[in-house]
């Protein structure tokens, strides 16, 4: 529960992995207590728990990557399973869901980053007619990120950014599914990306960064975008405020392409 600093970690001093625990139980009393709109996302909610427990897990005792993907297959596979949409579009959207869950965790490199970008995800949502939910997962993130940015009380551990990951993409596509079924399969994809926004643009570019220099996709290294703009010589708030301005415009190209009328 505790996370030391140490090896690749730039913290000082012994940090709580509290933050997890405010995301999961908060998401889960908000569907308990929001009636038919909760049981509405049920699935998801279901998933989420199983998302953040391994997570949870892994982070006070390294639970194998394999191990971990196999149980976000599944909590995306129970999150998707039910929406009404053809198979292959369905399979295609697991795979997002899984790969935005691990994306948000990679990304969780910099204080207050993560919970940033979640927060504009649910804004960009709330503006394109996104479901009420939205508003629940934007409150509990910015009522953590208080006390994760600028000076870091307490992290989300992999429990708390994989969560944010999995809430992220599966709750888009629980509120805008029906507009997936009229693209054609590149405009699919390229639209999956874009609302993957920076998570999955830096997921992309570290795996092809490490395959072109003849290492492993998944082999840690200081080639994230945040990374490459601290060495630039930038403070932590000029990076967050960059990143998160590109996050949020790409969103909103996202849902432009997606041709959902803004809700304002």
């Amino acid at each position: 529960m505790l996370d030391s600093p140490g090896g690749r970690k730039s913290h000082q001093g012994v940090i709580p992995r509290g933050a997890g625990l405010v995301l999961s139980s908060g998401f889960i009393f908000w569907a308990l207590f929001a009636g038919i709109l909760g049981r509405n996302i049920a699935p998801i909610v279901t998933a989420s728990l199983i998302v953040f427990v391994i997570g949870y897990v892994d982070d006070m005792k390294p639970v194998p990557p394999l191990v971990r993907l196999i149980f976000h297959f599944l909590a995306a596979a129970v999150s998707i399973w039910r929406v009404e949409t053809d198979l292959l579009v369905k399979i295609i959207l697991i795979f997002w869901v899984t790969g935005m869950t691990n994306a948000f965790n990679l990304i969780d490199g910099m204080n207050g980053l993560a919970l940033s970008l979640a927060s504009l995800t649910s804004f960009a949502s709330l503006l394109h007619r996104g479901g009420p939910w939205w508003s629940a997962l934007l409150g509990l993130c910015f009522g953590i990120l208080i006390w994760n940015f600028p000076r870091a009380y307490t992290f989300l551990g992999d429990g708390g950014s994989t969560l944010l990951g999995f809430l992220c993409s599966s709750l888009v596509v629980y509120d805008f599914c029906f507009s997936f079924l009229s693209l054609g399969s590149i405009k699919f994809v390229f639209i999956l990306v874009l609302l993957g926004g920076i998570p999955v643009l830096d997921t992309l570019s570290a795996m092809c960064r490490r395959l072109l220099r003849g290492r492993s996709p998944f082999s840690p290294d200081r080639g994230h975008f945040h990374h490459v703009l601290l060495d630039f010589g930038l403070n932590q708030s000029y990076v967050l405020l960059i990143l998160s301005v590109v996050h949020f415009l790409v969103n909103m190209a996202a849902y432009k392409f997606l041709g959902v009328a803004l809700g304002i």
